[in-house]
Formats: C-alpha cells, sequence, structure tokens
C-alpha cells in the first residue's frame, strides 16, 4: 500500500534555519493535494506557497489502517541554541505496540551513544489518523525571519 505525506517547509534565513510543519498522511494523492489547498491561504503558509512537499512513501501492510504510528526525536541543547527534529517516516506502523517495540530496540542497541550524547535526547510515538489533516496548524504560524 501507499500512502501520502503532506509536509510545509520554509526557509526563515538562508537555508541556516529551516521550519517544516507535518500536516497529515493520506491514502489517496487527491487527500493530500486537497489538504494543500487547504492549508495555502492559511497565514504563515500563504507566505510560502511554494513550501508544500506530497511525499509518497510504501506502507507494509495489505488493509488501510485507521491510525499510524511514527516515532520521532528531538535533540538539543540546554539553551535550545542547537536544535534538531527527526520523524522517522520510513518506518511508520499500523500499531502503537509495534512501534514501541522498534523504538526500544534501537535505544537498547544505542544505549551508550545515547548516554555518552552531550546533547539532549527527547523521543516519542505520534498516533497520525489517516486521511485526516492535523488541527494543530489550522490558525496557521507566523513568521519570523532570521531567528
Amino acid at each position: 500500500m501507499k500512502i501520502y505525506k503532506v509536509e510545509h517547509i520554509y526557509d526563515k534565513s538562508l537555508y541556516i534555519n529551516v521550519e517544516g510543519h507535518l500536516l497529515g498522511y493520506f491514502s489517496s494523492k487527491t487527500g493530500a493535494e486537497k489538504t494543500v489547498e487547504f492549508f495555502k491561504p492559511i497565514k504563515g503558509f500563504c507566505d510560502y506557497p511554494d513550501g508544500f512537499i506530497i511525499t509518497e512513501l510504501p506502507l507494509n501492510c495489505t488493509r488501510k489502517p485507521i491510525y499510524l504510528y511514527q516515532i520521532w526525536y528531538y535533540i538539543h541543547d540546554k539553551n535550545y541554541d542547537y536544535e534538531y527534529g527527526k520523524y522517522l517516516d520510513l518506518n511508520l506502523y499500523t500499531n502503537k505496540k509495534e512501534a514501541v517495540k522498534v523504538k526500544s530496540r534501537f535505544e537498547r542497541l544505542n544505549k551508550e551513544e545515547i548516554k555518552k550524547c552531550p546533547l539532549e535526547i527527547e523521543s516519542g510515538i505520534n498516533r497520525w489518523k489517516l486521511d485526516e489533516k492535523t488541527k494543530e496548524w489550522h490558525d496557521g504560524f507566523e513568521v519570523y525571519v532570521g531567528g
């Protein structure tokens, strides 16, 4: 099965400070395109109309799931001068139990590296309802150039 990820990315200052918003996962390209049209006129998104990206992703299942589970990591220094967030959507899971198992295994195998890391590492598992756009960005966002 194929699914479609919709996100919006914009550059705040000459490729130094890129921001992104994950807007949802969809079972059809049409659903993904409708989501782009929904967000285009909203504050922040309208300032960067070319920032929408639709990515086709494989999903290892035979039936259309209701929810997708996504492992994420957020790495930062104590003052948040350095921040890096990563959604691991190359391996989306159709049940939370499997996502928890994979996340636990990754952290167990990398325990020493994680312990030695001078940065703060936060992680979790997001649940996304397939074919539902996020409600988080319906009011848009403020654009602060350069910071």
